[in-house]
């Protein structure tokens, strides 16, 4: 409702980390690596909830977004050209709210991409 502002105070925490490497083969050739885990408070989208717990600091879980990736490949290097082959896979779940509909609308939505 927003004729009723909510206070945001919350305190949640967590760690995210990216992790990757680079192996030379040769002079020209190498390969890498990478996994990563983050995530993302909606403070100002949970705002919009009609449970003003989620943002007041008295409930002990909020929505958040989470991706996670993997991803790997080949840099090949040749004749003054460069090539770079990736292959890749990452998992997105958001909680997201839709202020234009009437009423507001929240959504949980899952994601994955690979290529």
């Amino acid at each position: 409702d927003l004729s009723k502002p909510n206070l945001i105070d919350y305190r949640f925490g967590r760690t995210s980390y990216s992790l990757g490497g680079n192996y030379e083969l040769s002079k020209d050739l190498s390969v890498f690596a990478r996994v990563s885990d983050g995530a993302a408070y909606n403070a100002d989208r949970i705002t919009f909830f009609n449970n003003p717990n989620l943002v007041n600091g008295k409930s002990s879980t909020i929505p958040v977004n989470k991706v996670r990736q993997v991803e790997g490949g080949v840099k090949l290097r040749s004749g003054g050209y460069s090539l770079f082959a990736t292959l890749f896979r990452a998992n997105t779940d958001e909680v997201n709210v839709d202020v234009t509909t009437t009423p507001i609308v929240a959504k949980a939505n899952s994601y994955r991409s690979t290529g």
